[in-house]
C-alpha cells in the first residue's frame, strides 16, 4: 500500500472512530482495503479497484456506490445529511446478505470460523460503502458537520423509564430466529469467536 493510500486509510479510521463508533473504523478498514478483490472472488461485482481506498473523491466513489447499490440521488443525499437512512433497492438487499455468507463460508473453510453460517464480526457490505462515502463527502466539505446519530430515547420524555436499560437486537437475518428466541426465552449474538462475554471487564474490550 502506498503512503498516500495508508494516509487515506488512517484518516478514514480516525473519522469513523469519531463519528460512527469507537472501534468501527478499525473494524471496517481491512474490509474496505480488500473489498474489490472480495467482490470479484465471490462473483458479486466485477471491474472495481481491489482496494476501495483508491477511490479518492466523493464523486468518483459515489459513481461506484450507485453502480453497485442502484440507490438514487435523493436517498444518498438523505443519508449524507442525516435526514434518514433509506432502504437499499431489493436486488442489493439480497446481494449484501450473500457477501456476508460467502465471507463466513470462506473463513470456515480456512479454519478461522466455527461454523459456515456464523456471520459474527462481518460488517454489512452496504454499510462499509456508506461509511466511506460519508467520510469522503465530509472530508471534502470540511465546513459542514456530520450529524451524528443521537440517542432518540431522549425525545421520549416521561414515557421513558430511566431505571431500565433498553436494547435493540436483531434475531438473525430477517428475524429468522425470533420464534426460537421466544420459545427458549433467550437472546443471543452470533459472535462465537468472542468466547465467554464474562471475561470482558469493560465495554470497549
Amino acid at each position: 500500500m502506498t503512503d498516500q493510500l495508508q494516509a487515506r486509510k488512517e484518516a478514514f479510521m480516525a473519522w469513523v472512530k469519531e463519528n460512527r463508533g469507537e472501534q468501527t473504523g478499525n473494524w471496517y478498514a481491512p474490509f474496505l482495503e480488500n473489498l474489490g478483490s472480495l467482490l470479484e472472488r465471490y462473483q458479486l461485482a466485477r471491474g472495481y479497484k481491489s482496494n476501495f481506498f483508491e477511490y479518492d473523491t466523493y464523486e468518483s466513489f459515489k459513481t461506484v456506490y450507485q453502480q453497485i447499490t442502484a440507490q438514487n440521488d435523493k436517498d444518498i443525499e438523505d443519508f449524507i445529511y442525516g435526514k434518514r437512512t433509506p432502504q437499499y433497492p431489493k436486488d442489493f438487499r439480497i446481494t449484501r446478505i450473500q457477501f456476508r455468507h460467502k465471507y463466513a463460508e470462506e473463513e470456515y473453510e480456512k479454519g478461522e470460523r466455527s461454523k459456515p453460517d456464523n456471520l459474527g464480526g462481518i460488517p454489512d457490505w452496504g454499510i462499509l460503502m456508506r461509511s466511506y462515502l460519508l467520510y469522503l463527502f465530509y472530508a471534502e466539505n470540511s465546513d459542514l458537520t456530520y450529524p451524528k446519530n443521537k440517542n432518540k430515547a431522549v425525545n421520549l420524555g416521561p414515557e421513558l423509564d430511566d431505571s431500565i436499560n433498553y436494547w435493540i437486537i436483531s434475531a438473525g437475518e430477517q428475524a429468522r430466529l425470533w420464534k426460537q428466541f421466544r420459545t427458549e426465552k433467550i437472546i443471543a449474538i452470533g459472535w462465537d469467536y468472542l468466547g465467554d462475554l464474562h471475561t470482558y471487564e469493560k465495554k470497549n474490550q
